[in-house]
């Protein structure tokens, strides 16, 4: 018995449990979890000690409770670690420390490992008792301006409340209303739900959008999430229908929401086996390319030419780690979603703001157009380099060699990133939010 209720006991239930547990995955777990945490964190030492004399009031706390403090106290000193050790995005001028997900702050104890870089390592942190990190974390942020009051003030609100609640409230809060109808659905209506919003459990985009200026390209060449045969085949399948990279045919679909349902559906395990498989891909077409620089080597260094071939800066694939299955969970990296998110919701400003400007509607508000006429110049050179990047995207996708291909397609991905951040970083100067 005692083994059975030290953590949660799932034979104990109520008489709506069979009801809600169908409806909310873990429903019961979570609700035995909080109770035990507001035992552990509301239930004092008695006044009185066993020789009869009394307590003073810090003596009353409980192993937990100092515990509790700790966690708070050390991850506070822990943040202001990472802020002096993280490096910065050459882009933009902002911290990597700041451009990782609210997903991983919120659920992981951030380690940042050296200056001039986006990576990261993550212990993650038990559900509960995680708020007492958070809570340090916020306070540290603050108090060196890297987050405002009212923002700390949210993100302490949601991890309080994304702790405790039976029913799980995950994501970032990009629109209020969403995310509390995502987030009261049953579990197998969610991810209906995160198609709807484009939006995964982590924060991150199931799909490519459409960029916010130009003509809107088909449906099949915003895929990257689905298999690479997969995109391949959507894409083949628009032009047989009489459509093309810039136009689509009858027959013009995006796999990528049917691939995520998928990956909804296999879990963890699925994701574990999916993952293995691409690296052993990865290993497989490295080794292949070192075998064929190998192929008549008559020396130790042909050898070794043959080896590096395959296995060297040149033959390798570049491989992101957070796909790595097992690693993934203690390496994290700062997400590029900051810098496109950024991009498309102040660019959608200054175009509005441009639009007053030149339809003479103005509004007598004091630094509302300051930078405008010259971010919106700055924005329609940018937007030509996005144009000419995604160009070179559709080309890369048809490079024979697989190791060649993913290295291309990777860089590509990241000058995209990089000519948002440089855009977002003239934003800041020429409006003042630097």
């Amino acid at each position: 018995m005692f083994s059975k209720n030290i953590t949660v006991n799932f034979n104990r239930q109520g008489e709506a449990w069979p009801a809600i547990n169908t409806m909310y995955l873990f429903f019961n777990a979570a609700i035995q979890g909080n109770m035990r945490f507001v035992d552990a964190m509301t239930t004092m030492k008695p006044i009185h000690k066993p020789d009869g004399s009394t307590r003073q009031w810090y003596e009353r706390a409980t192993g937990a409770q100092k515990v509790a403090a700790g966690m708070a106290g050390f991850s506070g000193m822990l943040t202001l670690l990472n802020l002096a050790m993280s490096g910065v995005d050459e882009e933009d001028g902002e911290l990597w420390y700041n451009k990782m997900s609210e997903y991983d702050k919120q659920r992981n104890m951030i380690i940042c490992y050296g200056p001039g870089r986006d990576d990261f390592l993550k212990i993650p942190l038990p559900y509960g008792y995680g708020l007492f990190n958070n809570a340090g974390l916020a306070l540290a942020e603050v108090s060196t301006g890297n987050r405002s009051m009212d923002e700390a003030m949210l993100y302490l609100g949601t991890t309080a409340f994304t702790s405790f609640s039976p029913i799980s409230f995950g994501g970032e809060i990009d629109n209020p209303g969403t995310f509390v109808t995502r987030s009261l659905l049953p579990t197998t209506l969610k991810p209906f739900a995160e198609m709807a919003e484009n939006r995964t459990y982590f924060g991150s985009q199931i799909t490519g959008e459409q960029l916010p200026y130009g003509t809107p390209v088909p449906s099949s060449e915003l895929q990257y999430r689905s298999p690479e045969q997969v995109q391949k085949f959507f894409r083949w399948m628009n032009e047989a229908t009489g459509g093309s990279q810039f136009k689509s045919g009858w027959a013009d679909f995006n796999p990528d929401y049917t691939y995520y349902m998928f990956e909804y559906l296999i879990g963890g395990s699925g994701d574990f086996v999916l993952s293995t498989g691409e690296q052993a891909r990865n290993l497989f077409e490295m080794s292949k390319r070192a075998a064929e620089g190998m192929e008549g080597a008559k020396s130790l260094s042909d050898i070794a030419a043959g080896l590096q071939s395959g296995f060297g800066e040149e033959g390798e694939v570049k491989i992101n780690y957070s796909d790595v299955p097992i690693v993934k969970k203690v390496y994290g990296e700062a997400s590029p979603f900051y810098d496109i998110d950024n991009f498309k919701r102040q660019s959608t400003e200054i175009e509005q703001l441009y639009r007053e400007i030149k339809e003479d509607v103005i509004v007598q508000d004091p630094g509302r157009y300051k930078g405008v006429q010259q971010l919106h110049k700055d924005y329609l050179e940018a937007n030509k380099t996005l144009q000419a990047l995604r160009k070179s995207l559709r080309e890369a996708r048809e490079i024979d060699d697989y190791i060649e291909r993913q290295n291309r397609i990777t860089d590509l991905y990241e000058a995209q990133r990089r000519v948002m951040a440089r855009w977002n970083r003239r934003y800041k100067e020429l409006r003042g939010q630097d």
